[in-house]
């Protein structure tokens, strides 16, 4: 069945948020935790009910999102077996596993209540070839997937060494097979270049056992006049 992600959208109630009204969001985080909780989980304790706040936040990520899908969704042919790290409320990954029914995906995300929404989207879509799991890909044990997708997860406040552990972390989880693939793509304007560095880090790609990398660029303007470029970063057994 071909969908378009706006489709998707309509159907999970997904409508697209201005970034002042996100930065409402932002603000009433702070102002009501002080400091205090996860500055790194996709909700915001005490502003609003969850699936308010996810659809703030799927809703701000939309235009990216647009864009992102077709890049990822092209790369996913073939594949049989795909873990897709940080899947946060499922909305992508629901997408790939619309246009790709025969591959089996498994979303994994830290976040409690966003893998909770995630799992109820996937039962209002009715699809059998996902499953969600709440996580650490840090303490995850290896599975024989052909494709491991990676995608807009490392936050601001990263230091270089948590970026450089999951992204090594990540190339650990890929199989051995030929033709296993990390996928990744993340804004380099954004998150200052370090996340980008390690990514296009060819020696550590071939130590983990990859035999070539293959980048693609893109941009797109956000309806805030803010310009974003990034790349996808395709490392292959």
């Amino acid at each position: 069945m071909v969908i378009s992600i706006d489709e998707l959208c309509e159907r999970l109630n997904v409508q697209e948020v201005s970034v002042d009204d996100y930065l409402v969001v932002l603000k009433e985080w702070r102002a009501t935790n002080k400091g205090v909780g996860d500055p790194q989980s996709l909700f915001i304790p005490n502003a609003a009910p969850d699936l308010e706040q996810a659809r703030w936040f799927d809703g701000f990520a939309l235009p990216a999102t647009r864009v992102i899908v077709p890049f990822v969704c092209e790369s996913l042919k073939g594949s049989k077996y795909v873990l897709d790290i940080g899947s946060g409320t499922a909305l992508r990954l629901a997408y790939y596993a619309i246009a790709h029914p025969t591959i089996r995906f498994l979303g994994m995300d830290r976040d409690p209540a966003a893998i909770a929404l995630g799992k109820e989207r996937v039962a209002l879509l009715g699809l059998t070839n996902v499953e969600l799991r709440e996580g650490d890909i840090r303490t995850t044990s290896k599975e024989q997937w052909d494709r491991v997708t990676f995608t807009e997860v490392a936050h601001p406040d990263w230091s270089d060494v948590e970026i450089e552990s999951v992204v090594s972390r990540a190339e650990y989880l890929v199989g051995d097979a030929p033709g296993s693939m990390l996928i990744s793509l993340e804004y380099g304007g954004v998150w200052g270049g370090g996340l980008e560095y390690q990514l296009h880090r060819d020696d550590d790609a071939r130590r983990a056992g990859f035999q070539h990398t293959e980048r693609e660029g893109f941009g797109y303007k956000h309806p805030s006049g803010v310009e974003m470029e990034g790349t996808l970063v395709r490392k292959i057994r």
